[in-house]
């Protein structure tokens, strides 16, 4: 591809729609901007506005078959990369992808239904390697409001959540902060597999410092156009047990003129349990200078809330993730009622409760009848760049349900 980038595009082709979620969550850790069609008429009018970079294309669509949709993005000079997908022989596969490359189309792999994470990161590794070799220098962007490399190196990037009706809309926006860190070979380190590398290598702390100041320039540029947020960072157990973090973030606030109230501190899921007193203490230190504490539900029963008895916490998460296989049709009655229990005693405490990873209609569903007072996942909003985010406040659409990402101009 000849073409700079600042945020690949990606199309997702598959009129299966558990293959378009599923190759959807494996990208979205590559930081692609992703629109996803289940018929190949959508795809042809998609890929003529998108103009994606690279697409996952199913071969058997029910209104035309693959070979017609390799000759009518021929037509239309398509240049994006494209990734053929099916549960077809490979034989099949191969012929298509020769028909494809006469027809002078960049042919790049492909996927053989069932396929598993590593098979699709490969071929998006490839993607960005021959993108980036081929594209030409980047040209240097003037008064960029992220001090990030563009493509490559440190990316922050915002989870908005939506507030459920009923909940207070008066309260601020709220963005969970999402930062990556891209690599020259296309690889990239997510927040969690980051913190633990740095870790090892004794650079967690300087990381933490960094990844502030820079959430910190964002909040500061969006307040004055009249954006008020609440920023949450993911903290993992070492940095929350530094007896000089109270300090430290009283240091950064004061230094960017941000008050403490816009930004919250979310303990990582595997910390969320085993709090030590060392972490207690400095929670609460945190909690008195007015920066908000998030932790995660580990199951669904009461009981586990007895713990906002003992900590600093304002707000719970329940990591509605890991029931998507079981509520892959619809929720079920015993489910349901249990977490609408759970929110309800929650909310007479005075705590808030996030539902988290929400990235099925399924588990959107099952949400929304539990009244969680804030949803985040995939299938509520995906991670967006901070001037898209600002982009999409300006614009109203951030309290729309289903913001999936900006349309190019």
């Amino acid at each position: 591809m000849g073409k700079s980038m600042s945020r690949p595009r990606l199309l997702i082709v598959d009129d299966n729609q558990d293959i378009c979620d599923f190759l959807r969550l494996v990208s979205e850790g590559f930081d692609f901007d992703i629109i996803e069609v289940t018929s190949a008429t959508a795809a042809i009018q998609t890929v003529t506005q998108f103009k994606p970079n690279l697409i996952f294309l199913d071969l058997c669509m029910p209104d035309m078959d693959g070979v017609e949709l390799i000759s009518e993005l021929a037509a239309q000079r398509c240049d994006a990369s494209i990734c053929l997908v099916s549960g077809m022989d490979q034989r099949t596969l191969s012929s298509v992808q020769s028909l494809g490359t006469d027809k002078k189309l960049a042919m790049l792999s492909t996927l053989t239904k069932p396929m598993t994470i590593d098979d699709v990161e490969a071929v998006i590794k490839q993607f960005l390697k021959d993108a980036f070799l081929s594209a030409p220098p980047a040209q240097p962007k003037q008064n960029s409001e992220s001090s990030s490399m563009a493509g490559f190196g440190l990316q922050i990037d915002y989870e908005p959540e939506f507030h459920l009706q009923g909940a207070d809309h008066n309260e601020a926006t709220c963005l969970r902060a999402r930062p990556l860190l891209r690599m020259d070979t296309g690889a990239s380190l997510e927040e969690a597999g980051l913190y633990s590398a740095l870790r090892a290598n004794q650079f967690g702390q300087a990381f933490f410092k960094s990844q502030c100041r820079e959430i910190l320039h964002h909040i500061r540029h969006w307040q004055s156009v009249g954006f008020h947020p609440t920023v949450t960072l993911g903290v993992p157990a070492f940095i929350i047990e530094n007896a000089e973090l109270p300090k430290l973030m009283e240091t950064l606030l004061s230094e960017h003129g941000v008050a403490s109230g816009a930004i919250a501190f979310e303990l990582f899921d595997a910390d969320s349990a085993a709090i030590n007193s060392k972490a207690q203490e400095v929670l609460s230190r945190l909690r008195l200078k007015g920066i908000r504490i998030r932790t995660l539900l580990n199951d669904g029963n009461e009981t586990a809330l007895s713990d906002a008895d003992k900590l600093p916490i304002d707000e719970f998460m329940v990591d509605l993730g890991s029931l998507a296989q079981r509520l892959r049709d619809k929720a079920d009655i015993e489910t349901e009622f249990l977490y609408s229990s759970l929110n309800s005693v929650a909310n007479r405490k005075g705590m808030r409760v996030c539902a988290a990873n929400v990235n099925t209609s399924s588990l959107y569903a099952l949400a929304q009848q539990c009244r969680f007072n804030a949803l985040r996942g995939s299938k509520v909003y995906v991670p967006v760049a901070a001037a898209d985010v600002l982009a999409a406040h300006e614009s109203g659409r951030l309290e729309e349900s289903g913001f999936k990402l900006l349309q190019p101009a």
